[in-house]
């Protein structure tokens, strides 16, 4: 949605969680599936698989949802240097509030 006032697009997700209900059983699915490396991962993890449901509740206004779903299905010592990775990408997206 643009908002003239601020010159800018904001996300409707969030008021529209009905519409990613489909999205986010079919990725989590997948992430609970996933093993290392299925989605080209260079580092022989599941971090493209995860970041499907993670980015889900993100950009439905779920952020604790998000990062609880991360420490859940991604098992790597890394997790909370991915995490930092994509809230320093998400927050200078457009779609994200």
């Amino acid at each position: 949605m643009y908002q003239l006032k601020e010159e800018r697009i904001l996300s409707t997700s969030p008021g529209f969680m009905a519409l990613y209900t489909g999205d986010i059983a079919q990725h989590t699915r997948q992430a609970e599936a996933a093993r290392p490396g299925d989605f080209g991962e260079w580092d022989n993890t599941t971090k493209c698989t995860v970041l499907s449901i993670v980015l889900d509740y993100l950009f439905t206004g779920q952020p604790e949802k998000a990062r609880s779903e991360l420490l859940r299905l991604y098992p790597y010592p890394d997790v909370n240097d991915f995490w930092t990775t994509i809230l320093e990408t998400v927050q200078v997206s457009p779609l994200y509030q």
